[in-house]
């Protein structure tokens, strides 16, 4: 998980917190002709939309029977949590180790599920070991044979990449806002240029994704976020650089009443004109703010998450929704954002003992009743 430092701090609405309540337990109501469906797995609603579902998975998460049998139940995509970024993959300058990883990729073979890789170049997924190789072989050198060795050994199982991963700073000073970065550093803006055509060149057939934490929400922040984000696809298709996809991470706040429908659907709208799909990637809903009973949080969470979706999967270039864990158990919000009072974090689908929660059926009925997606490109790569 990306390190949510950047969420701004937003006044609860208690009235609207109540009314939102109600409004979600109305919302997640399901006529008896849905009902009977109730149990199909989340991979099968988002299949019959044209879609996949997934989760992200971490050695713990493998470790655990319980959690690998709701995953194999529920997710037709995996994506490992930290393995695949550099710092797993590269504890010393004279070989790689991918070890940790092929774990879970094993796992997600042997249970017919596709793999996503995440991710490689990603600022914070750095150790010394970066700096060593640059000073021997150069900047350039040592990210393009970095990307070129990690997908030579996912070719023919990771079908699609975070090549990239949080290039944009909304508070940076540069005109463009690119992240003050090593690689931004090192090689100047044309680093994201650099990556994407390496990652290509390793492997024609990948779908390569540009992804970020941008959120919906109306504070000059967040707009900042879009309208870079925007520019920066922008200018890399019109360089040719071969970007597929852009991965939205979805970390949510349900504390927040900003959520600018309007603004969030005209962004997703300008980035599928420019022929890009759509990858909901890290989806989960940080609670800290909420009250700290249950049931009304849960559904606070479940209300504010099925309001994200229904906008977001409206947009038909939406073709994947991965959650950032699957159970509050292996949910990386109880790490970053923690509750004030020590409660446990209530931010997954499920919590830490596998059972479902109002968030699950949120989702579960944003797929219902999502369009069917147009996913042609994405087939033809994956």
């Amino acid at each position: 998980m990306e390190i949510m430092e950047n969420i701004l701090p937003a006044k609860i609405n208690r009235r609207c917190a109540l009314r939102s309540v109600a409004g979600a337990a109305a919302s997640l109501a399901l006529p008896s002709a849905i009902q009977a469906g109730q149990n199909a797995s989340l991979a099968t609603l988002a299949a019959a939309r044209g879609m996949r579902f997934g989760s992200a998975m971490s050695l713990k998460g493998l470790a655990q029977a319980g959690y690998r049998d709701l995953i194999n139940r529920e997710c037709a995509i995996i994506v490992c949590e930290n393995e695949m970024k550099w710092l797993f993959l590269r504890p010393t300058a004279k070989a790689f180790d991918f070890a940790k990883a092929d774990q879970i990729v094993s796992f997600a073979k042997s249970t017919g599920k596709r793999v996503r890789g995440h991710t490689l170049l990603f600022h914070q997924g750095l150790n010394a070991v970066w700096d060593d190789l640059c000073a021997r072989n150069g900047a350039e050198p040592t990210l393009t044979g970095h990307i070129a060795a990690t997908i030579a050994h996912y070719k023919h199982t990771v079908h699609s990449w975070d090549v990239v991963n949080e290039p944009i700073d909304p508070k940076s000073s540069r005109p463009d806002r690119l992240r003050n970065s090593p690689f931004l550093e090192s090689m100047g803006e044309k680093y994201v240029d650099i990556a994407f055509h390496a990652a290509r060149d390793a492997d024609p057939s990948a779908t390569l994704a540009l992804n970020d934490w941008v959120a919906p929400y109306k504070p000059k922040y967040f707009q900042n976020h879009r309208e870079s984000l925007l520019r920066l696809l922008e200018r890399m298709r019109r360089d040719g650089t071969p970007v597929d996809a852009l991965g939205v991470q979805g970390h949510l706040d349900a504390s927040r009443s900003d959520f600018d429908e309007k603004a969030w659907s005209r962004f997703l709208a300008q980035v599928a004109g420019m022929g890009l799909h759509i990858l909901v990637t890290e989806l989960d809903v940080a609670d800290r703010g909420l009250t700290p009973e249950i049931i009304a949080r849960d559904q606070i969470v479940a209300g504010h998450a099925k309001s994200y979706l229904d906008v977001t999967l409206a947009c038909r270039n939406v073709t994947d929704v991965l959650t950032w864990g699957l159970s509050d158990r292996f949910s990386a919000v109880r790490l970053y954002l923690p509750r004030h009072d020590k409660l446990p974090n209530r931010s997954a689908p499920y919590d830490a003992d596998n059972r479902s929660k109002p968030l699950r059926e949120a989702i579960a009925s944003a797929f219902r009743h999502a369009p069917r997606q147009e996913r042609q490109v994405l087939e033809q790569k994956g």
